[in-house]
């Protein structure tokens, strides 16, 4: 694997697979509860600059666009083939 899998599994236009949600959601967020993700300023910056991150940048608004378009084209095929 050359990313994590959860990357892979926000794929499905590469796999053919068929996008669905499950309404009402199964498992929400719950915001009242406090995190155990160390806060952001006892850990020290190691952030590269910007400019180094540019590839991974792409990579992101790549799959996203990839997805939105996938959803769509879900949707209309579903729409108007009946």
């Amino acid at each position: 694997m050359s990313l994590p899998y959860d990357h892979e599994f926000d794929k499905a236009w590469q796999y053919g697979i068929k996008v669905r949600r499950v309404v009402p959601e199964v498992a929400t967020h719950d915001s009242h509860v406090a995190s155990t993700i160390a806060v952001a300023s006892e850990t020290p910056n190691r952030k590269f600059h910007w400019t180094r991150r540019m590839p991974t940048y792409r990579y992101r608004l790549g799959n996203e666009l990839n997805r939105v378009l996938h959803g769509l084209a879900q949707v209309l095929q579903e729409r108007f083939s009946r």
